[in-house]
């Protein structure tokens, strides 16, 4: 099957004095704290040429057929 993909994300990373998503503070100075903190997020979609059933045995297997697949991922990084 013949398809097509259109793939979009994004991402940043807060470290130093900066604040992770304007509440959390970013570089701490505990060693349990983080020192950076980061977000991706990402959005796939796979678009499938249209293909048709014709003639079949069982005929309720006829007609048209149109796929499309949705991938989404969002990721949370900490770096110690």
């Amino acid at each position: 099957m013949a398809s097509n993909t259109l793939s979009i994300g994004a991402g940043f990373l807060c470290k130093g004095q900066g604040r992770f998503l304007g509440m959390v503070p970013c570089g701490g100075t505990s060693g349990l704290w983080p020192k950076a903190m980061g977000l991706d997020v990402a959005f796939q979609e796979w678009f499938y040429e249209s293909r048709t059933v014709a003639g079949n045995q069982n005929s309720i297997v006829n007609g048209t057929y149109h796929t499309y697949i949705h991938l989404g991922t969002v990721s949370l990084k900490f770096v110690f």
